[in-house]
C-alpha cells in the first residue's frame, strides 16, 4: 500500500542514509538519538518489531507488501533496483499459496514448487527418482538421532510434507 511505497521511495532512503552519516559524525549522542528518532519514524510506517530485527541485522525492512498485487511489487522493486544501497534490503512479501487455482489451496502441504501436472485435477506428474528425495535422507537421519536421544524434537511449519518432517511426526506422533 501508501505507506509500503514511501518506505521503498528512493529520495526518501538516499535522504535517510545521508542523515545518518551526518549524525554520525556529530559524535554518538546524537547518532543516538537520531537512531531513535528514525526507529520511532519506521515504527509508525511498518510493524515497528519487524523493522527493528531486521535493521539490527543490518537489513532495511519494505513491507509487508501484497504479493498478489503485480503493479505493487514492480514499483517496489523498481525503487529498490534503482536506489543505492549501503546493505541489503528485506522486502517482505505476503501472498496465499494457490490464490486462484482450488487444487493447490486444497493441497496444504504440496504445490509450493511446481512440477508438470493436470491443469484439470491438479496431480503431478512427478517422475520417479533415482534415489531418495533430501528431505527423506533428513527426515531419515533426524529419526535415528530421535530414537536414541529422546530429547531431541522437531519443529516445522505448517507443511511438515515439505520438510520431511511428516515422517518424524509419524514415527514419534507427541
Amino acid at each position: 500500500g501508501m505507506l509500503t511505497r514511501l518506505q521503498s521511495n528512493k529520495s526518501l532512503r538516499e535522504i535517510r542514509e545521508i542523515a545518518k552519516g551526518v549524525t554520525k559524525q556529530m559524535g554518538p549522542e546524537v547518532a543516538e538519538l537520531t537512531a531513535k528518532v528514525d526507529e520511532y519514524a519506521r515504527g509508525l510506517l511498518t510493524t515497528g518489531e519487524r523493522a527493528t530485527m531486521f535493521e539490527e541485522l543490518g537489513m532495511y525492512y519494505i513491507g509487508p507488501i501484497d504479493g498478489h498485487s503485480m503493479q505493487d511489487l514492480v514499483d517496489i522493486l523498481t525503487e529498490i533496483k534503482n536506489t543505492e544501497a549501503v546493505g541489503p534490503v528485506l522486502l517482505h512479501v505476503m501472498s496465499e499459496k494457490g490464490r486462484g487455482y482450488s487444487p493447490a489451496v486444497a493441497a496444504a502441504d504440496r504445490m509450493h514448487g511446481v512440477v508438470p501436472f493436470d491443469v484439470e485435477t491438479g496431480k503431478q506428474n512427478k517422475k520417479e527418482a533415482a534415489t531418495k528425495a533430501y528431505t527423506t535422507y533428513f527426515a531419515e537421519g533426524l529419526i535415528a538421532e530421535a530414537a536414541a536421544d529422546e530429547r531431541i524434537v522437531a519443529i516445522h511449519a505448517a507443511m511438515g510434507g515439505g520438510t520431511g518432517l511428516n515422517l518424524f511426526q509419524k514415527r514419534f506422533p507427541d
